[in-house]
């Protein structure tokens, strides 16, 4: 059996919720008290350290979004293929990043 252990890196840019609301209906579709994924909106965070230029930041493929994992479209294609029926890909929206899907 093959365990896997999937964390964010702290060194990259992360990612935010465009409104406080968007946090509480994750937790509410994990809970299952929503019974469709809502569209949630996020854009890059740039207030995670006093130094941090969001022009030479690396962009990841696992960026930090509060308590949940994001990835982005190259590695969902990866991780697809090894975890289809186990764990459910859900799309975020966003209205500033335009380089890539998470």
């Amino acid at each position: 059996m093959s365990i896997w252990r999937i964390r964010t890196d702290s060194e990259y840019r992360s990612l935010g919720y465009d409104d406080e609301f968007d946090a509480e209906y994750i937790r509410l579709y994990r809970r299952g008290e929503l019974p469709k994924w809502p569209q949630v909106f996020v854009g890059y965070a740039t207030d995670a350290y006093p130094d941090f230029d969001p022009k030479r930041a690396p962009i990841p493929s696992f960026p930090a979004l509060s308590s949940s994992i994001a990835c982005d479209s190259y590695v969902r294609t990866v991780l697809e293929k090894l975890l289809r029926d186990h764990v459910d890909f859900l799309p975020l929206a966003s209205h500033t990043i335009t380089d890539d899907q998470y």
